[in-house]
């Protein structure tokens, strides 16, 4: 397997977030568990969370909700395409990953499976 360029990375750790956001809300508005009394809509899947898990790990997982996930995604994205904008502007012949905020492929990397 070809291994991604930094910049692929971030792109690709983005699409993951898009998907399982996607997945997660098509979940929850599908699925007649994540419905709940005690909270409107746009919380059932973090109330559902909290009740699933409970705990630290319960409000770890409530917090990276669909919402935040695409937020998470768009920055990532944001990420990529300033590394390009950069190398336009800045740069010499060896590309746009010299660009890439380590800091945001960290983050990529921890969700593509990658050891940052």
């Amino acid at each position: 397997m070809t291994q991604l360029s930094p910049v692929d990375q971030l792109r690709a750790a983005a699409k993951i977030l898009l998907q399982r956001a996607d997945e997660a809300e098509a979940d929850v508005d599908t699925n007649p568990a994540w419905r709940s009394a005690l909270t409107d809509r746009p919380d059932w899947y973090a109330n559902g969370v909290r009740n699933g898990l409970g705990g630290p790990a319960g409000e770890l997982a409530a917090l990276m909700h669909p919402g935040a996930c695409r937020a998470l995604a768009e920055l990532l994205n944001h990420f990529a395409r300033t590394a390009e904008w950069a190398h336009g502007m800045f740069g010499d012949s060896t590309g746009p990953d010299e660009f890439v905020s380590p800091y945001a492929l960290d983050v990529a990397q921890a969700i593509i499976g990658g050891t940052p």
